[in-house]
């Protein structure tokens, strides 16, 4: 089952990844290309000298983005996938809110969960932008 769920995740958001980046590349300096490669330089160090620092600030702006996601995985989607014999390997935070609030009708508890994942989500993305911002001198926030 996780095999289907990463595949299927990577699937639907290469696209949107696809167009971030390669709208970032276009913007990097023709110029700087071929300065580099009168230099000598082959298309591996033209790609790890010039075009990687150029689109920088938009693969932190995509890390952070991703990290503010990364505990909210699809309730959908998993409840979808699950069955009786995968019930406990694929039982996630969203499924368990899903099913204590609404199916148990225990509301403050799912409440309390889901605001502590939304608590943790938060911490997250507030520790990478800082991370990014000390290390690269690029942030988002």
């Amino acid at each position: 089952m996780y095999p289907i769920y990463i595949i299927s995740d990577i699937w639907k958001g290469a696209g949107y990844s696809a167009v971030i980046y390669l709208g970032a590349l276009s913007s990097v300096d023709e110029e700087l290309i071929e300065a580099s490669k009168i230099d000598g330089a082959n298309k591996f160090k033209s790609i790890w000298h010039i075009q990687l620092p150029c689109i920088l600030p938009t693969v932190v702006t995509m890390l952070i983005m991703s990290m503010g996601n990364l505990f909210a995985m699809g309730a959908d989607k998993m409840l979808l996938l699950q069955t009786d014999l995968n019930l406990s390997a694929s039982e996630i935070i969203s499924t368990y809110v899903y099913k204590t609030g609404i199916m148990q009708t225990q509301y403050g508890f799912s409440a309390a969960v889901g605001l502590f994942q939304n608590v943790i989500n938060v911490t997250l993305l507030l520790a990478v932008n800082w991370i990014c911002k000390k290390k690269l001198d690029t942030s988002i926030i």
